[in-house]
């Protein structure tokens, strides 16, 4: 099987890697190809990311209509030449492309055709009304052509049947590898007050403002607030460069984030939309109550009043976050539960079985694993 995609970057790559990995460890026969853009990690990372998948870079040009071209292309090229049994499509953009080459192929010839949205672009709050509902529009015209969709989440799942129309939709869940979740969550925490934590890249869908209004309604110093993440200059400056109390960390390598993390006391994501974000599901992992906001995505991750707090406004997050500051025994409670969640339902162990599911629906007849 071959995945593809342009976005290979942030929670794709997250997903990617962990999905590969997963798959060709169960016996599959698994590539990657993608092309470049600005974030994604040198082709040599890659390969030692997923050391069992062939990965293969169509265009290293991080910009413009021939890096899409390259994308087309090496998309035909795959179908026609019939060494795949499935082509996964991975992200908006390579989706629609994926499918729309899909349409100038034969379809009893070509390979099985997977897409996954990682989170559909139609929901961005930060476009028009128009601009959504003409993507929608795009999404239920292309879902006629995939022969299966592979959702990363239950809710993202209901999105596609009951908004996009789609034909065939599975859930193949993000999860964390049993490998990767910790087995000493926070270790000895350092005296101090207590942390409240944002992650993430600072940009709109994680609407940064909201957690700075959130840290602004603590003015006291009993609480601690600070963003475990980077962005541009001008949206940090913009969204938590006041006076609210906020620290930004700027982009940190992996263990050094995840050491930040497991500082925290409580996680707060008023995110406008998400696929299903393995930073919540890590916070989860590592023990830590998470209040969000609710969408699609953060309600198949924490579970409200179990393992975090599911919120509507800022308003009621600053109170949830007030409630978990002074009650410790309520951190305690929840965070163990959130730990026991995660280790029970938010781990990649079923997704190879879950993915060879959903392309043997997409395919009519059976699919083994180890063959081409």
């Amino acid at each position: 099987m071959l995945h593809v995609t342009e976005c290979l970057g942030g929670g794709v790559l997250t997903a990617l890697e962990i999905l590969l990995a997963e798959q060709s460890e169960s016996g599959f026969d698994v590539a990657l190809a993608y092309v470049s853009r600005p974030v994604t990690p040198s082709l040599q990372a890659i390969r030692e990311a997923v050391p069992g998948v062939h990965a293969t870079c169509w265009s290293r040009r991080t910009s413009g209509y021939s890096r899409l071209w390259k994308l087309a292309a090496g998309i035909r090229r795959a179908m026609i030449q019939g060494d795949f049994d499935v082509i996964h499509l991975h992200s908006s953009i390579a989706g629609a492309v994926g499918r729309i080459v899909a349409l100038t192929v034969n379809p009893r010839a070509r390979p099985v055709v997977a897409y996954s949205p990682h989170g559909y672009a139609f929901m961005r709050r930060d476009w028009t009304p128009l601009r959504r509902a003409a993507v929608l529009r795009i999404e239920s015209a292309l879902s006629r052509v995939s022969d299966v969709d592979v959702l990363v989440s239950g809710s993202e799942c209901q999105i596609a049947k009951s908004k996009v129309g789609s034909k065939a939709a599975v859930v193949v869940q993000n999860g964390l590898r049993r490998s990767a979740l910790p087995r000493d969550p926070r270790g000895t925490r350092a005296p101090g007050p207590l942390r409240v934590v944002g992650i993430g890249r600072v940009c709109y869908q994680k609407a940064p403002w909201l957690f700075a209004q959130v840290a602004a309604a603590f003015p006291s110093h009993d609480l601690e607030f600070a963003w475990v993440g980077g962005g541009a200059p001008a949206d940090i400056a913009r969204w938590l460069g006041g006076d609210d109390g906020v620290a930004v960390t700027g982009w940190l390598d992996r263990s050094d984030a995840m050491r930040r993390l497991a500082e925290a006391d409580v996680v707060v994501s008023l995110s406008l939309w998400e696929g299903m974000p393995y930073a919540l599901i890590e916070a989860q992992a590592l023990g830590i109550p998470c209040v969000v906001s609710d969408i699609p995505g953060h309600t198949d991750i924490v579970k409200d009043g179990l393992t975090g707090f599911v919120v509507v406004d800022v308003r009621e997050a600053a109170s949830r976050v007030a409630e978990l500051a002074r009650d410790t025994q309520l951190r305690r409670r929840l965070g163990l539960q959130a730990r026991v969640n995660a280790a029970s339902n938010l781990t990649s162990a079923e997704q190879a079985a879950a993915s060879l599911a959903a392309y043997r629906l997409g395919s009519g007849h059976a699919i083994e694993a180890g063959v081409h």
